[in-house]
């Protein structure tokens, strides 16, 4: 019997922080990771901006890390006290 390929559905790419494309979220982790780099010849502080609406490198990574927590924790089943997933 021949094997028949299956075809995966396209995975649709959404930004871990409401309100920034995708595309704003890689530039602002490009820019904390460029600024990471030159900590040896200039200062790392988290207060820095990192983009052009003068968001912190702290505030954009705590909105980062808590997207990205939503994200992978809001496909899942939720389940009650008792836990019963629903």
């Amino acid at each position: 019997m021949e094997q028949v390929p299956t075809i995966k559905p396209k995975r649709v790419v959404t930004s871990a922080i409401e309100g920034m494309s995708v595309k704003d979220v890689r530039r602002c982790l490009n820019a904390v990771r460029g600024q990471w780099m030159n900590a040896n010849t200039e200062p790392f502080f988290i207060t820095n901006p990192v983009s052009s609406d003068a968001v912190s490198i702290q505030m954009f990574s705590l909105m980062f890390v808590t997207g990205q927590h939503k994200k992978r924790h809001g496909a899942k089943p939720s389940c009650d006290k008792n836990y019963t997933c629903k």
